[in-house]
């Protein structure tokens, strides 16, 4: 039987709850939105949350090498 979109956002908040995230609203430019929708396609990652969430770590460890 299909779920709802309520259930299915419920789903997915116990979800990432469950992963240790925590919810955060935020605003992107529309070029940052395609550059992290191509960093999803590009890792086969299922969500804009899982691809900033791989990211960001990425960029610290960069930033921290040439430091």
């Amino acid at each position: 039987m299909a779920s709802t979109a309520a259930e299915r956002k419920a789903k997915q908040r116990q979800e990432m709850i469950d992963k240790g995230f925590t919810r955060k609203d935020l605003w992107f430019s529309k070029n940052t939105i395609e550059i992290i929708e191509k960093y999803k396609k590009d890792n086969n990652l299922k969500s804009i949350d899982e691809a900033v969430n791989d990211m960001i770590p990425k960029i610290g460890a960069i930033k921290n090498a040439n430091t």
